[in-house]
């Protein structure tokens, strides 16, 4: 899932606070309800991309982008300027990295003028959002017009969405767009990383498939390619690219430390030989087989690791 952050206070919450830096909110109303806008950050996973809208009523523009550094969680600890919310004890937070500006931020203004029939539709069939499809969404179409929904701090963009807003027709062909699309490239790029990562730790059911590792904690998983995004076009996205490790296996594995055979069994190359590290963890399991899933590793693209690492059977 992609988010949507829909910010309009200068201040967002103070020194520590800032935009772009994190997610929060209260944890409830003034007079005690929930919110579901709100509720939702409980639901923010590190990782997940989050999109950034800023800006005041009818001058709103989408300003870039960024990633979950942590799964969002409850605190009392306060924002040095909560303002409106000044009455809560306590506030769900989501701390942010990686923030990508827009080099040309994009008017919301045009992008529901462009797509105002799909936007109406699209609210049509995922709306209210406690319906059998439904979703908090940013936006509700009314009086004939579609204007941004009162209080929609934090919502919900699928793929379905994502593609309507942000399609190709979106952004005009020329040359003062080239920034907006520059942008625009980058955050799909992200899109479908996050995607490839969730398909992989799914295919090794969350688990490490280092021999005999016992991580299981999706926040110390990671899906990794076994030929980098930026090396193999054509493998992006494809989970007989992934590979499912821990963080320490998955830097084990991206730095050179071993490789697998063909056979799917860890071979230690020269490197883990002179390891501190690599000496107690990698070493002993010379010629175990990993975990698979049900969709195995790439041979190819085994062997093209092999070339990046230096390694010869």
């Amino acid at each position: 899932m992609l988010w949507l952050e829909m910010s309009r206070d200068a201040d967002h919450g103070g020194p520590g606070w800032e935009f772009g830096t994190c997610l929060w909110s209260p944890t409830k109303r003034k007079g005690g309800g929930r919110w579901g806008y709100w509720d939702l950050m409980r639901r923010v996973h590190k990782g997940d991309v989050v999109l950034h809208l800023r800006g005041s009523t009818n001058r709103q523009h989408f300003v870039g982008h960024s990633i979950a550094d942590a799964d969002g969680y409850t605190t009392s600890h306060r924002p040095p300027k909560p303002g409106n919310w000044n009455h809560a004890t306590t506030f769900y937070r989501v701390p942010l990295g990686d923030y990508c500006p827009f080099e040309e931020p994009i008017p919301l203004a045009t992008l529901f003028r462009d797509h105002a029939d799909k936007l109406t539709n699209y609210h049509h069939d995922h709306s209210p959002a406690g319906s059998t499809k439904g979703r908090f969404l940013f936006y509700v179409p009314q009086a004939g017009r579609l204007q941004c929904q009162n209080g929609a701090y934090l919502s919900e963009l699928d793929a379905e969405l994502t593609a309507i807003i942000f399609g190709s027709a979106s952004v005009p062909e020329n040359a003062t767009q080239v920034a907006t699309k520059s942008g625009l490239a980058k955050l799909q790029t992200r899109i479908g990383q996050k995607a490839f990562s969730d398909a992989v730790r799914e295919n090794y059911a969350h688990r490490c498939c280092f021999p005999q590792c016992t991580v299981s904690d999706r926040s110390f998983l990671i899906g990794a390619h076994i030929v980098r995004w930026s090396d193999s076009p054509e493998m992006r996205g494809n989970v007989a690219n992934g590979l499912c490790f821990c963080l320490m296996h998955d830097k084990a594995f991206e730095t050179g430390l071993f490789v697998l055979d063909q056979g799917l069994h860890v071979i230690p190359t020269a490197l883990a030989k002179v390891s501190l590290w690599a000496q107690p963890n990698i070493l002993p399991f010379e010629n175990q087989h990993i975990r698979t899933g049900a969709v195995r590793p790439s041979l190819t693209c085994l062997h093209l690791h092999w070339e990046r690492v230096g390694y010869t059977p």
